[in-house]
């Protein structure tokens, strides 16, 4: 009998044990599938998803990157500690750069959407890239910063200081002012206004009349270039 049941009760740890390691590896696929899915679900969400406004944007205060006689504008919400923004950037802004921009047909508009929420970075080096703006050097910036290797935090923002070239204790003076924040927090108000959640979010429309563009088609996430291609070609095709 001792023999059976010792028999039985290890039958019993190995079912245990069988049923843990099923256990782990369900866990582990689900993991993966969830992350996949959560990638899915912000990269690749489906421009009617986003509520396009009625009305015409003012460019005012944007970031601007090309000619201002573009007749295609692509608006970009975003921020510095965004990973799928830095995706954007690296992966897909050369070529949009240089294939439509460049060549003056899309003009490239940058707003403020630090998601402070989530991104403690992200406020610090939303203002900093403004305190560069003050000086004509917006785009360095924001080029050094993402692509630079380093995670986002004091250190990246020092670097991308230094390559600017601000003098000791003036960025810092800068970054402390109400100029700097105010219209960090402007992008974030016209951002709410629109409806606008994540980053990054892109709008694409025309310009009309007094230089506002009429928004046709709105993108959400790290599209691929493909994407942006088919928007800004069909944009680009409108009278």
């Amino acid at each position: 009998m001792d023999a059976v049941r010792k028999g039985r009760i290890a039958a019993a740890f190995d079912q245990i044990a069988t049923l843990a390691v099923i256990a782990a590896a369900s866990l582990v696929i689900w993991r993966f599938a969830s992350d996949s899915f959560v990638w899915r679900s912000r990269a690749a969400v489906p421009a009617a998803a986003i509520k396009l406004p009625t009305s015409p944007l003012s460019l005012d205060s944007a970031k601007l990157r090309g000619s201002a006689t573009a007749p295609v504008v692509l608006l970009v919400f975003s921020e510095f500690e965004c990973p799928f923004c830095r995706k954007m950037v690296q992966d897909v802004l050369p070529t949009l750069e240089k294939e439509y921009v460049a060549s003056g047909r899309v003009l490239l508009a940058f707003r403020h959407l630090p998601l402070i929420s989530i991104h403690a970075n992200a406020m610090p080096a939303a203002i900093a890239s403004e305190c560069a703006s003050s000086r004509g050097r917006f785009w360095d910036f924001h080029d050094r910063l993402f692509g630079s290797p380093e995670k986002l935090g004091s250190v990246a923002i020092a670097l991308a200081r230094a390559d600017i070239g601000f003098p000791d204790g003036e960025l810092d003076k800068c970054s402390q002012s109400d100029a700097a924040r105010r219209q960090v927090d402007a992008d974030m108000r016209e951002a709410e206004r629109l409806g606008v959640t994540g980053t990054p979010t892109s709008f694409i429309g025309r310009r009309v009349l007094g230089g506002e563009v009429a928004i046709e088609a709105g993108l959400w996430g790290a599209q691929p270039i493909a994407r942006f291609r088919e928007v800004l070609d069909t944009a680009l095709k409108q009278k």
